[in-house]
């Protein structure tokens, strides 16, 4: 009975895991939007680096969104003052 029970129970879980196609939505943004990358670091900066640490973060990658470095240490960078 407990058999029974327990594939009762599993029978649903395994239905749903066949399924074999899986829909990907498609981003309607560009990676070399360079003005929303700014602003998405900008953000992140201000909002979500307290909590999500990004100490393998390095600085100077900044400057591959076309920020100058005087930008970047003063709008981004408040911990340390090496690009």
């Amino acid at each position: 009975m407990k058999k029974f029970l327990i594939a009762l129970v599993f029978a649903p879980i395994l239905a749903f895991a066949n399924t074999s196609t899986v829909h990907i939505d498609k981003w309607p943004g560009s990676v070399s939007d360079k003005a929303a990358l700014q602003n998405g670091a900008k953000l992140f900066v201000n909002y979500c680096m307290n909590c999500h640490g990004a100490s393998y973060m390095r600085y100077k990658n900044l400057l591959d969104l076309g920020l100058t470095e005087q930008q970047v240490k003063e709008n981004l960078m408040f911990t340390s003052d090496k690009i």
